[in-house]
């Protein structure tokens, strides 16, 4: 799914939406990612759970759902948290 994506990046814009099994700062951010998802058609949005992401188990509640862009196979932003502020700031 990750390759997909990357590839993808090259043709438009991917926001990525890091989740977790259990959390439930994710549950609250659907509405975001949808709100992102809607006000900007250009860019493909998915959603991706956080074992295909990050690989250690350590990182399990340091991250709450974060929104990444990825474009040209490269992440534009990496910050932690709930950065749709940034995401939006990109367009």
């Amino acid at each position: 799914q990750y390759r997909q994506l990357v590839d993808l990046s090259f043709k438009r814009p991917v926001v990525l939406m890091v989740e977790m099994d259990g959390c439930i700062a994710c549950y609250f951010a659907q509405s975001t990612f949808k709100s992102i998802s809607a006000e900007f058609p250009g860019i493909y949005s998915v959603k991706i759970m956080k074992e295909l992401f990050y690989v250690s188990n350590y990182s399990r509640f340091k991250y709450f759902p974060t929104f990444l862009l990825l474009v040209k196979g490269e992440f534009l932003d990496q910050t932690e948290g709930n950065n749709e502020a940034k995401i939006r700031g990109l367009f």
